[in-house]
């Protein structure tokens, strides 16, 4: 048995304290190169410009979990190096138990929503960190479990407090737009996420993996994911008007209810405060820059192509502010269809919520007209009039749903280069000298050029 053998009492906190210790990062990263556990491309993303602290040490943790064995054997003389081990160590311990279905069904019954013996459990592919499917003689149940390590990336909060997110997201939305409008969570209940969103993690192995579990019933296979459907202009039409739908009812919101308990959980209330991250926290402008000033000789047809698009970064958040002053919305804002179920009668069911953020409109339009092109792409789908159709449908359907009154062309136009200020800032920097990358980069650059003209 691992777990208890790191004696950290909160495994997030302390990966989060690591991020703001350069010194410690820069000795678990020589201490890993030394060991010659670093993969070449592990070596390559730690030398990309213009991370944060958050992508080495996520860097870090992902080379500790390839090479457990390996590690387990060595003597490690950096404290900072033997913690984060220990760390990585427990986490991916406790992720081993979610194999077993005897393990899944103590977990089923101690949360009391089914006392059924699992018969099987088995890990989904999806964008979720890990979700799992229950199979028990009375029906499937969905699990997510959320680890401190997160998948890829360092989770944006302990997993304690993912929880809870979510559990308020789901209610407000719930509050606003009817009990058909998300997923139902069984466990935990809203109030029990609550009292322990800011717990130390449980030393029992049971308990900890409890309390990091969102249950809920299977949507599937009455609903089918999204994102998976092979109807590209059925996935843009059924997204756009899920978007206007949003945009119709969650403009010009009250402060009510959880809404009005909960505000300060709510971000970017003011558009001093969107500017501010739009600005100076989003990804978007920054490798929008590190693209533009880039002096590879393989991504110079790009530039040129993209300068001609003249996009003004300062135009459209002068359109933007005129936006929020007509109609400002309550979101999530990483909808996107990988986060949607649906049925062709009884519509769709959106999950798997960080936070609950004021947005401009036509930014946050842009953004699932994004994610509308990345999850068909993370499919290896790069057929250029696929991409385009599918996001020439979502459009469409967003604006022709509309309340007319508050939008006019220039939205749309908005809409439109913020879309492309986005494709250019995600896919081109991360071009790799390989066919599949580069007929992709291509693919997504020219549905980007194809919604500004048309």
């Amino acid at each position: 048995m691992l777990l208890g053998v790191c004696t950290i009492v909160n495994s997030y906190r302390y990966i989060k304290s690591l991020t703001m210790d350069q010194q410690s990062i820069e000795r678990i990263v020589h201490f890993l190169g030394e060991k010659n556990l670093l993969s070449n491309q592990q070596m390559k993303l730690l030398e990309r410009p213009g991370q944060s602290n958050k992508f080495p040490v996520s860097v870090c943790i992902n080379c500790m979990r390839e090479h457990i064995p390996e590690l387990s054997t060595m003597v490690i003389d950096d404290a900072a190096s033997e913690s984060l081990f220990g760390v990585v160590s427990d986490e991916v311990y406790l992720l081993s138990l979610l194999k077993d279905a005897s393990t899944a069904s103590r977990i089923l019954s101690s949360t009391g929503v089914a006392c059924d013996k699992v018969n099987q459990i088995r890990r989904l592919e999806s964008n979720l960190s890990y979700p799992h499917l229950m199979s028990t003689v009375k029906g499937d149940f969905f699990l997510k479990y959320n680890s401190a390590l997160g998948d890829r990336y360092i989770p944006r909060y302990d997993p304690k407090e993912v929880v809870f997110q979510n559990l308020l997201v789901e209610n407000v939305l719930r509050e606003y737009f009817g009990d058909e409008f998300t997923t139902k969570t069984l466990y935990p209940s809203f109030s029990t996420a609550e009292n322990r969103r800011r717990a130390d993690d449980s030393h029992s192995e049971l308990e900890r993996l409890t309390e990091r579990a969102i249950i809920q019933p299977s949507y599937s296979p009455e609903f089918i994911l999204l994102s998976e459907s092979d109807d590209f202009s059925l996935i843009g039409k059924v997204t756009g008007n899920l978007v206007a739908r949003i945009f119709n009812e969650a403009a010009g919101f009250r402060w009510s209810g959880l809404l009005e308990k909960y505000q300060n959980e709510v971000r970017d209330r003011t558009w001093e405060e969107f500017k501010e991250w739009l600005n100076n926290q989003s990804w978007i402008k920054k490798r929008y820059g590190i693209m533009m000033n880039s002096e590879r000789e393989d991504l110079k047809p790009f530039i040129e192509e993209a300068k001609k698009l003249k996009l003004d970064w300062e135009d459209v958040i002068t359109k933007s502010y005129q936006f929020w002053d007509k109609g400002r919305i309550l979101t999530v804002p990483d909808l996107r269809p990988k986060n949607t179920f649906y049925h062709e009668l009884k519509g769709t069911r959106i999950f798997d919520f960080d936070y609950l953020a004021i947005q401009e409109p036509s930014f946050f339009a842009a953004m699932v007209m994004y994610f509308c092109v990345k999850d068909a792409t993370d499919r290896n789908i790069s057929d250029s009039d696929k991409l385009t159709e599918m996001a020439s449908a979502y459009l469409n359907e967003l604006i022709t749903n509309l309340e007319k009154s508050r939008f006019d062309d220039s939205f749309r136009k908005n809409i439109t280069q913020y879309f492309a200020f986005t494709i250019i800032a995600r896919y081109l920097p991360d071009y790799i000298a390989s066919l599949a990358t580069y007929e992709k980069m291509k693919s997504v650059f020219h549905t980007a050029k194809s919604m500004l003209v048309g």
